[in-house]
């Protein structure tokens, strides 16, 4: 589970799409390679990861929680 605090307000999707491309930018996917399957008028949100190795997607949480810790 990731927590994620956007400054972008929640109009209009815009808040979704910051989410969605923040994921892409940090596992350095497609924005087309996320689905929010729940959430899309919630906080909490679930997202799918599709079309993408499990091994990158473990190396970018990875790298993300070592940033964290520092």
């Amino acid at each position: 589970m990731l927590k994620l605090r956007l400054t972008t307000p929640p109009v209009d999707g815009k808040a979704n799409k910051a989410v969605v491309a923040y994921l892409a930018k940090l596992f350095h996917l497609p924005k087309s390679a996320f689905i929010i399957k729940s959430g899309l008028q919630s906080r909490s949100k679930t997202v799918v990861i599709k079309a993408a190795d499990v091994q990158q997607i473990r190396c970018a949480l990875a790298a993300l929680l070592l940033i964290q810790e520092s």
